[in-house]
């Protein structure tokens, strides 16, 4: 008891009742045995569970001391360790790690086992999934080294149903809006089942999963498609009940080097949600260099492109880029899926070289509904071409672009005026601007930024 009262006077006071004798034995001892722990876990778990009445010296250090080896996350080298329990600590292991369980999981690598998330408490294996168009099962197996919830495929419109663990029923709960279930330390065989009366396109799957087996309509599907969930498509008869696509194709010819191509794919779908392939998307002498859609699609080696459609209107745009400059730029033959026409238009680079685009049929760009409006446009058929007529390099003008507005205030001795201009357009020569006489500039700024006023030589 002094032993315990001298600690209190030097490091302050500690939880109150027989407790304290506890903390300060363990204080006292840890220098020597070199372990390590936290005060405030413990009291935190002391608040929560009834602790043994202490009957003998021992017994009141003896939680303490067998906190300090249990917490240990690692040791030295941060890996799991199993840690030695005196027969005398053993009645108090319950104790210590309650609320702690997931201290028996793995420790990740280079983690510093201080929290949940550093520990691999739930490992997934295979997920076999055998659906159709009326529903389907899945069976799963997890290992749990804590009790933990086990995430479930499926969502709030698909929810698992008859969900057992070992074979014995468990209840689905949600959490984060999924479905999951609460499952103690062991392997458990995970078994369901689900209904629907139209087949979803995808069923959401849990992130941890990896593994996937599935068997579609009676077909083993060799390499499922995990895009935003797993990918399940259309039944049979739904694909043939009124399944229609319509594309549009818009490009933009951009003068430059070397010579861009801008498509605008606009998909109109009806039907079911299924996957369609178009080719080809660009002209022979173009390679792709980006791809931005709405759907997921995937541009493939031979120039075609596969899309995950569902029904409504959609656009898809795809950059790229030819071998050198062009001076013709020809429509590839339609094939699969792509219109017997496309709307083309033509960018010239003024800066560049002053040329024309000729050799196919002029179109009215609103009423073609072109995206680039402000372009000339035309509309090209399978084998056409648009060429591109050089007339000269460098500058198209010699000459500036220039608008000015100007604002007068008369001055109160009525002898002058002050002015304000507002110039505006393209500088494509000189570098100066220079105020003629009688004029006489005060300031000048671009936007917000002053300029520096001189006198013309």
């Amino acid at each position: 008891m002094r032993a315990s009262g001298r600690f209190r006077k030097q490091q302050g006071a500690l939880d109150a009742g027989p407790n304290r004798q506890g903390a300060a034995a363990v204080r006292r001892w840890r220098p020597m045995l070199g372990w390590r722990f936290a005060r405030a876990p413990l009291r935190a778990a002391a608040s929560s569970m009834p602790l043994p009445k202490p009957t003998t010296e021992l017994q009141r250090w003896a939680p303490w001391a067998l906190a300090a080896m249990l917490l240990d996350p690692g040791g030295a080298w941060g890996q799991p360790k199993v840690v030695e329990v005196p027969a005398a600590l053993e009645d108090w292991r319950g104790w210590v790690l309650h609320g702690k369980g997931y201290r028996r999981c793995p420790l990740l690598y280079d983690a510093g086992g201080e929290k949940r998330g550093d520990f691999l408490c739930a490992w997934p294996g295979r997920l076999e999934l055998v659906l159709d168009a009326g529903g389907g099962t899945f069976k799963q197996s997890w290992t749990l080294y804590d009790d933990g919830p086990v995430p479930l495929p499926g969502d709030a419109e698909r929810w698992p149903q008859d969900v057992a663990a070992n074979g014995q029923r468990v209840p689905v709960v949600s959490r984060d809006g999924a479905p999951a279930v609460w499952l103690g330390p062991g392997t458990h065989a995970l078994s369901g089942r689900f209904a629907w009366r139209t087949r979803p396109a995808t069923l959401p799957l849990p992130p941890a999963v990896g593994l996937v087996a599935l068997t579609l309509d009676g077909e083993a599907v060799r390499l499922p498609r995990l895009d935003d969930g797993l990918w399940l498509g259309a039944t049979a008869r739904e694909q043939a009940a009124a399944d229609s696509l319509e594309v549009r194709v818009y490009r933009r010819l951009e003068d430059n080097v070397p010579t861009r191509l801008a498509t605008n794919l606009r998909l109109q779908v009806a039907g079911s949600v299924r996957e369609e392939r178009l080719w080809p998307v660009l002209p022979p002498q173009f390679v792709p260099m980006t791809l931005a859609s709405d759907l997921p699609a995937r541009l493939e080696g031979d120039g075609g492109l596969r899309v995950q459609v569902r029904p409504g209107v959609w656009e898809i745009g795809i950059r790229a880029r030819a071998a050198t400059v062009l001076d013709r730029a020809e429509m590839a033959t339609p094939g699969d899926n792509m219109p017997g026409t496309e709307i083309w238009s033509y960018a010239a680079n003024p800066a560049l070289r002053s040329t024309l685009a000729e050799g196919a049929s002029p179109e009215d760009p609103s009423r073609a509904g072109s995206p680039w409006p402000e372009l000339p446009t035309f509309r090209l058929g399978a084998g056409e071409a648009l060429a591109i007529a050089e007339r000269s390099r460098g500058l198209a003008y010699a000459t500036n672009d220039l608008a000015v507005e100007r604002a007068l205030w008369l001055n109160f001795d009525r002898r002058g005026f002050t002015f304000a201009d507002r110039i505006s357009g393209a500088m494509r020569v000189d570098w100066r601007l220079d105020m003629a006489p009688p004029y006489r500039l005060l300031a000048a700024n671009a936007g917000d930024r002053p300029l520096l006023v001189t006198r013309s030589a």
